[in-house]
């Protein structure tokens, strides 16, 4: 297992520090950060406050303090990282993070089969086979747009959050379908369509059922691990795949890593396209 010292080094190398800032924030906007998967929060002046993980003094806070980095899929208006929640109850929380949503990153994880192992030639095919299968329906509508990175277990496959900026900007302004609702409208139709591309790559590979799925939780603040994070347990770090030819290799993953794969993160989750025919023509009928 790697020593503290070796996860300080890895978050503070350049390239990883500077691009896990970097695809945390959008013009004003942030993602939350949470720290080995239970941190949401930090104190400050006696407040209980998200972590943020653009901001230089969070991140290096919590590089000293947590093994893996998660970044929340919702990108936040600013002033949700200055509410108390000392004074938030939990049941209100989901609902305050629909709120403060004004972006999300239509996201899916695609995993290992419980009780399987990804170093089982079988079942790492199963798994590139179903993200590949992923990746090329939703970059039929939003060529540009798709991103995918080894997650350490599986594969995660991403489209930009600014691909749906005209369904945000519609409904964020619109007091007859208020925003949480239709936030969580949204998050629903993306868990929808999970579901039903999963059927039709089942349908086409069989031989893959019982060795890979893919996780319907888009949630009101669902968290990923984010770009070049250290895996809770295994000495990987999450690294960028191509959308076009998914293939883990597990070399390419080990820490420490290589400047050519830390140079990968440069043009990660960077170009996306216009929503309306991604939304007209696949996800409308799930909404």
């Amino acid at each position: 297992m790697l020593t503290r010292q070796q996860i300080k080094e890895h978050y503070s190398t350049a390239g990883i520090k500077e691009n896990i800032i970097r695809v945390s924030m959008d013009n004003g906007s942030f993602r939350a950060g949470n720290g080995n998967s239970w941190s949401w929060y930090k104190i400050q002046n006696g407040k209980k406050v998200k972590w943020c993980l653009a901001n230089d003094t969070d991140y290096t806070k919590m590089a000293l303090n947590f093994r893996t980095f998660y970044w929340t899929l919702n990108v936040f208006d600013p002033e949700i990282f200055c509410i108390d929640y000392n004074t938030i109850k939990t049941e209100d929380s989901p609902a305050i993070s629909r709120k403060y949503t004004v972006g999300y990153t239509f996201a899916v994880d695609i995993d290992k089969e419980h009780g399987t192992d990804i170093h089982d030639l079988e079942v790492k095919k199963a798994v590139e086979d179903m993200a590949q299968y992923f990746s090329d329906r939703l970059r039929d509508y939003v060529p540009n747009s798709v991103y995918c990175l080894y997650s350490g277990g599986g594969i995660y496959v991403m489209v930009h959050h600014r691909v749906f900026d005209l369904f945000c900007d519609r409904f964020k302004n619109d007091p007859e379908n208020p925003w949480d609702k239709m936030a969580k409208v949204l998050g629903d139709a993306f868990d929808f369509l999970i579901g039903h591309i999963q059927n039709e790559f089942f349908k086409l590979h069989p031989e893959h059922i019982r060795k890979v799925k893919a996780d319907q939780l888009n949630n009101s603040q669902r968290v990923f691990k984010t770009l070049f994070s250290i895996h809770m347990k295994l000495d990987y770090a999450v690294i960028p795949l191509n959308p076009k030819n998914i293939e883990i290799n597990f070399e390419n993953d080990s820490i420490p890593l290589k400047p050519e794969v830390i140079k990968l993160g440069e043009n990660w989750y960077t170009d996306y396209d216009d929503d309306k025919y991604f939304r007209s023509n696949l996800l409308k009928p799930f909404l």
